[in-house]
């Protein structure tokens, strides 16, 4: 994947030695609730994800330039979702708790869209919450993503929210 930064943070392919600062996130039990997993008991679990999550290709690390610290990570995932006619290209993301509030989230997103419009020359990227999730909520909507609406996933047990924003130089 390629690498993407400005001042603050750089995103780029994840790694083994990253695994402690994962773990730091991933065992906190309200983001792993706002994100739909358990919270991770052990560094073996946190292993396993982030084993996986190399090997999808589809996720950066969310890295904060000032120490070259993990912090989160965000993914363009291309999937379907049940109010999408076809498959989509849909943002992932998750954030250390100790880095909420900052703008650092706004800044991935920002990195990741600029890519994917400019470079990937997609048109449309979606993003889903949990509806009890409103710190999403609160972003993609001050992010300027647009509603498209709910449903319930049997899967995950879960209802959903899904969002899209479009290229601004589509429109």
């Amino acid at each position: 994947m390629k690498e993407l930064d400005n001042n603050h943070i750089a995103l780029r392919n994840l790694s083994f030695k990253d695994i402690h600062d994962m773990f730091a996130y991933s065992n906190n039990t309200e983001v792993a609730y706002n994100a739909g997993w358990q919270a991770h008991k052990s560094i073996d679990e946190t292993k396993e994800v982030l084993k996986s999550l190399i090997e999808s290709n589809e996720v950066w690390g969310i890295y904060h330039i000032e120490n070259d610290k993990l912090i989160g990570s965000i993914g363009l995932h291309f999937g379907q979702y049940p109010l999408t006619e076809s498959k989509v290209h849909a943002l992932g993301f998750v954030l250390n708790p100790d880095y909420w509030g900052k703008g650092i989230m706004k800044e991935a997103v920002d990195l990741v869209l600029s890519y994917a419009f400019d470079e990937m020359n997609i048109t449309e990227v979606y993003a889903n919450h949990f509806s009890y999730n409103k710190r999403s909520e609160s972003f993609m909507n001050k992010y300027g993503m647009t509603f498209v609406g709910t449903w319930y996933n049997k899967k995950s047990n879960r209802e959903n929210k899904l969002y899209k924003i479009t290229n601004k130089h589509e429109i």
